[in-house]
């Protein structure tokens, strides 16, 4: 009996420090990375507009290949949406859903994990600039209080970043090596 007792004692004080310790970490978080590409904003808007366009620049392709992905709706209109289902933990299941965009400007996405229970916002800004466009990818949410621990040991920004840049550096090159966006070019032999 006083075994239990002191089993119960320290599950209950682990408990109360992880509650804490919960509680004392941020829930906010804010990811964000630009680069600069050198093609007109109608070409960078599409490439980021039209989710048939991710197989092109996706950083998350990397990890599972045989990644399941469905597109419904139209892109530019609002509940445009990605789904993507895969075995590969880091990737799992979730959905981006558009809320708004602002054509060759702005666009707003709802993004879900599912495997992590996390929603949040996921924006592309364009800014045309000299030498080109500045395209920057935000990623903002809320982390849950039962993630909070586990996330603030790695760190939000150490396990996004690293994709994002991956993926402007992909956008960056898909854009700028795109001869005439809509036109199919013939390989003469």
């Amino acid at each position: 009996m006083q075994g239990i007792r002191i089993t119960l004692i320290v599950l209950l004080t682990l408990l109360g420090v992880f509650i804490l310790v919960s509680a004392s970490l941020p829930g906010p978080y804010r990811v964000e990375r630009s680069t600069i590409i050198d093609a007109p904003a109608s070409v960078v808007f599409e490439a980021v507009n039209d989710y048939g366009q991710m197989k092109h620049w996706s950083p998350w392709t990397d990890y599972d290949k045989k990644m399941k992905t469905s597109i419904d709706g139209r892109a530019g209109m609002a509940g445009y949406k990605y789904s993507w289902t895969s075995a590969n933990k880091k990737i799992g299941e979730g959905s981006i859903t558009r809320l708004v965009t602002d054509h060759n400007h702005c666009i707003v996405n709802a993004l879900r994990l599912d495997h992590y229970g996390m929603n949040s916002i996921e924006e592309w800004r364009l800014e045309e600039m000299p030498g080109g466009v500045k395209l920057t990818w935000i990623n903002t949410g809320n982390i849950s209080f039962a993630f909070r621990i586990p996330v603030y040991l790695v760190s939000m920004e150490k396990m996004v970043a690293p994709d994002f840049e991956r993926g402007l550096f992909r956008i960056k090159n898909y854009c700028e090596n795109q001869q005439s966006p809509g036109i199919i070019h013939q390989v003469v032999q």
